[in-house]
């Protein structure tokens, strides 16, 4: 549109709203336009002498702040109205030859968060544990009274990130989300221990004896699963995941933790180990 045709078009609506209210965009992203208030024709308000810059919404319309024109002719625009607590600012929006006012609320980091936080959650890996016993079992057994040692592949211990963006009139933002591993929460099954451990856990070398080497993550049962209905301790392991946020504005936070988790059907057989004494 011409800006000669614009600027009329903009007199028009600018008188016209004097007996109708304009459309409103909150600030938590692009969503349905709303009545906004009656923005009445009163005090200047933005940059003197013209329409502030003209940019692109995520709409495919143009956008442009309503300044006091320098046509004396020109009604001067609103001053800024309060939409649910914040400051709107009227924008001419052009879309096609349509031309209308529109309230429109700035909109920040926060409301990108919301898209970020689902994408992120979507990309987290379930534990995927390795046991030993029993991956080192001919039976595929754990055994009471001997530790049950794990621990998560490399892969599954590191940050995970996704981005996502928010619209809102003219105005677009960006908000990444990370979540980092921080605990796993390990519960037995047998209705008698749990244990937390801080880290993926460390891979058990079968050319060291158990005695040559440790991790904080084992658990030792002392009841065989055979005094389980199932036959099977019912293991889990939780991965609790911290969870931050940044975005384009500069603005971010912590968000609440995020959990994956893993059950395993596990089956402990009675130790048959026998104790030999040299002297007899």
């Amino acid at each position: 549109m011409p800006a000669k045709a614009l600027r009329v078009a903009v007199v028009a609506m600018v008188v016209a709203l004097a007996n109708g209210p304009a459309t409103a965009w909150a600030s938590a992203g692009r969503g349905s336009e709303t009545p906004g208030p009656d923005p009445g024709i009163g005090a200047g308000t933005g940059l003197p002498g013209g329409y502030g810059t003209v940019s692109s919404g995520g709409d495919g319309c143009s956008w442009e702040l309503l300044n006091n024109p320098t046509n004396p002719q020109t009604p001067v625009p609103p001053a800024p109205t309060v939409i649910g607590g914040q400051t709107a600012d009227l924008y001419v929006r052009t879309c096609g030859t349509a031309v209308d006012l529109v309230w429109v609320v700035p909109i920040t980091g926060a409301a990108a968060v919301p898209g970020a936080l689902a994408s992120v959650e979507k990309l987290l890996p379930t534990p995927n544990p390795i046991m030993v016993p029993p991956k080192n079992d001919p039976h595929g057994f754990a055994y009471t009274q001997v530790p049950l040692w794990w621990w998560l592949p490399a892969g599954q211990w590191q940050p995970v990130s996704a981005t996502a963006t928010a619209t809102n009139g003219p105005d677009t933002v960006s908000a990444t989300a990370i979540a980092t591993p921080s605990v796993i929460q390990f519960s037995a099954g047998d209705g008698a221990g749990s244990v937390a451990c801080p880290g993926p856990g460390v891979p058990f070398d079968d050319s060291l004896s158990l005695a040559a080497q440790s991790t904080p993550c084992q658990y030792t049962y002392r009841e065989s699963s055979s005094l389980s209905p199932s036959g099977t301790w019912p293991a889990s392991w939780t991965v609790v995941w911290t969870v931050t946020w940044t975005a384009s504005d500069g603005t971010g936070g912590t968000l609440a933790p995020l959990q994956t988790t893993t059950t395993r059907a596990l089956s402990v057989a009675e130790d048959q180990s026998v104790v030999v004494n040299p002297n007899s």
